[in-house]
């Protein structure tokens, strides 16, 4: 079954992954790989970013902006912004792969929609600032501006850049969970009207 959590930027959502205390120490890794499900309910305002999940603030994120739908990653620091948007609620599987050598590609649904390079990716180390010494899903938690706002599904992240092979396989598995027979969104502008004695439910 796909489960979905709501995450709005209306309400500052975010989940914080940590042990109660912020990290301290460097993680030691060989490039890494972001693979989330999710469905943004774009047309909103926007920030800097908007995060589906933040390593460190922007040492390894990965984002849809809430304005206009564009893909956004981050890797050492800096942010990269993509030219083709994802539809507004659509259920996507994103991917982000990063190589230690800093060469990055992001799929959207298994088709390539950005790629290049950066810094190499040896190590994800916390920032000095309290910004920046959490793992997050749904934004990076101290900012509330940084929030995604729509539906999130299974999300994975992994100190390695996994093979095509390994991508493309679970990117199939999530795929047939939440992007097939997808049911419509729910009706909106409900009101209720009284017929010949009777209370009819109608919507715009």
């Amino acid at each position: 079954t796909n489960i979905w959590e709501y995450n709005t930027a209306e309400s500052g959502d975010a989940f914080r992954l940590t042990n109660g205390d912020p990290f301290a120490v460097s993680i030691p890794c060989s490039g890494a790989t972001i693979i989330a499900v999710a469905a943004p309910v774009t047309g909103q305002g926007s920030d800097a970013w908007d995060a589906i999940v933040s390593v460190f603030y922007n040492q390894l994120s990965l984002g849809i902006r809430n304005d206009t739908g564009d893909l956004q990653i981050g890797i050492n620091g800096g942010f990269i912004t993509g030219a083709v948007a994802i539809p507004n609620q659509q259920p996507t599987v994103l991917s982000l792969v990063v190589g230690s050598d800093g060469s990055y590609n992001v799929y959207a649904n298994g088709a390539l929609n950005m790629s290049g390079s950066s810094s190499p990716l040896t190590s994800l180390t916390p920032l000095s600032q309290s910004t920046g010494k959490h793992i997050e899903i749904g934004r990076n938690g101290v900012d509330g501006w940084s929030c995604f706002n729509g539906n999130i599904g299974d999300v994975f992240l992994y100190r390695t850049n996994l093979s095509d092979a390994d991508r493309t396989q679970l990117e199939g598995i999530l795929y047939a969970k939440y992007c097939q027979n997808i049911p419509p969104p729910p009706p909106t502008g409900l009101y209720l009207q009284l017929q010949n004695g009777q209370i009819v439910l109608n919507w715009l």
